[in-house]
């Protein structure tokens, strides 16, 4: 398929994984720590056709169709997949999965409660302590049930040095998968998602930083050009497979499968649309391979 006719079909993408997937998600940079940006919508005429059928189609959609990556322009309708109904299997290992992420995530909290007057005082910024505990918390999490596999860890910036990173999202496991990593993000997340018990609470004592919903493609440009005018890399990652897993709306199954994650060389520049576009379209190749 051409990149034009990728583009094109692009903006036609299914309904459901533009509307009804994950919460997208926006890093910044704070007092130059290292910075995220993650997730976003199709276009604006993309959205105004949807919400003038919305209705129309609510009942033509499968609640099996699960659609590749959120990010602009990155989504293809060969990218859409159906799934079969979900198994047994697939919800005892959902049940085993949250089982055993709140286990961890309890004794992890306790542990950040108690070593966070020290971040605090000696770390407040970048909470590396906290970021480690995470990391830890989401690999104890995914270990048991999936394999997840790392290429391009080269072109990861040094650990100190600010950026902003740039994926593709197709599911909730998204964020186990990129926390990973090891990196500290700084997630910009709607505030309604800090009063959840446990995993919101340790997102506050993170430093993430809640933000009332607002319009996508600000928070997207908005992104960039932080990256911009900072002069900070932007580094694209591809996220393959969690889509699959764990589809954007059915997060109470667990599929069997392994996440790929691709990270591509880091973007500079002082064009916020050029870094926009160039990132776009590395994960986009990723992301047509697959299909």
């Amino acid at each position: 398929m051409s990149r034009s006719e990728f583009r094109r079909r692009a903006d036609m993408r299914i309904a459901r994984g533009a509307q009804g997937g994950p919460d997208r998600t926006l890093f910044s940079p704070r007092n130059y720590t290292n910075a995220t940006c993650y997730s976003f919508n199709p276009k604006e005429q993309f959205a105004r056709r949807y919400h003038d059928n919305k209705c129309h189609n609510r009942n033509k959609l499968s609640q099996y169709i699960v659609v590749r990556s959120e990010l602009a322009g990155t989504g293809t309708l060969d990218a859409a997949y159906p799934l079969p109904a979900p198994g047994l299997g697939s919800k005892v290992r959902g049940i085993c999965f949250y089982a055993v992420t709140a286990a961890v995530a309890i004794f992890l909290f306790v542990l950040m409660l108690v070593v966070h007057p020290f971040v605090l005082l000696f770390d407040r910024y970048r909470r590396k302590v906290h970021h480690l505990i995470a990391k830890i918390w989401a690999l104890a999490t995914v270990t048991p049930f999936l394999k997840v596999e790392v290429e391009g860890l080269e072109n990861l910036p040094a650990p100190n040095t600010p950026a902003v990173y740039v994926s593709n999202h197709q599911s909730f496991l998204d964020i186990y998968t990129l926390l990973t990593l090891g990196r500290s993000f700084k997630f910009i997340s709607k505030t309604s998602i800090f009063i959840f018990p446990v995993v919101g609470w340790a997102m506050f004592l993170m430093g993430l930083i809640p933000l009332r919903r607002m319009d996508s493609r600000s928070q997207l440009k908005g992104a960039f050009s932080i990256a911009a005018k900072t002069k900070v890399p932007v580094v694209p990652i591809t996220i393959i497979g969690t889509g699959k897993i764990m589809p954007s709306g059915r997060e109470g199954i667990l599929n069997p499968g392994s996440v790929r994650i691709v990270i591509h060389k880091p973007i500079e520049g002082n064009n916020a649309d050029m870094l926009c576009n160039e990132a776009r379209n590395v994960i986009a190749d990723v992301l047509v391979g697959e299909s």
